[in-house]
């Protein structure tokens, strides 16, 4: 009697593994996103309001990010430069507000910015603006998940 209970309690524990792992591969494999990067450099002025755009491409929607990455060029003389971005979809429907972002000259630290988990697809202009300080030379990846 007691190696039948033994084998029920072991027929049950290797179902209960069984099914745990088949959602585990049906997540892991489901719920797989694209994630396309495009590497470019922006350079804005120390003159506040000088600006630059890069044009992006979405293939779905999803979230759009810039990260820019360690030590940007400060120019003249200043140690950061406080710029702002935002993403306008060509369509006119849909646009981030002006997001706000600090750079600074000696830092090893990633600056992300992003525009958005629910951007729709289409064509985007993202646009850099210099707030105040100095200018900026600084290379961003850009990131799209959909």
């Amino acid at each position: 009697m007691k190696i039948k209970k033994n084998s029920k309690i072991t027929r049950i524990v290797a179902i209960y593994l069984a099914v745990v792992f088949v959602l585990s591969a049906v997540t892991i494999f489901g719920v797989s996103a694209k994630v396309y990067t495009w590497e470019h450099t922006i350079e804005l002025a120390s003159i506040p309001g000088d600006s630059c755009s890069v044009g992006i491409s979405m293939g779905g929607t999803g979230r759009m990010s810039d990260s820019f990455q360690s030590y940007p060029t400060i120019f003249n003389g200043y140690t950061k430069s406080v710029n702002q971005a935002r993403a306008v979809h060509s369509s006119g429907g849909y646009s981030t507000g002006w997001i706000k972002f600090t750079l600074h000259d000696n830092s090893a630290g990633i600056v992300t910015v992003s525009y958005g988990g629910t951007c729709p697809s289409g064509f985007y202009e993202v646009r850099y603006q210099n707030y105040s300080d100095g200018g900026c030379r600084a290379d961003s990846i850009f990131s799209m998940t959909y």
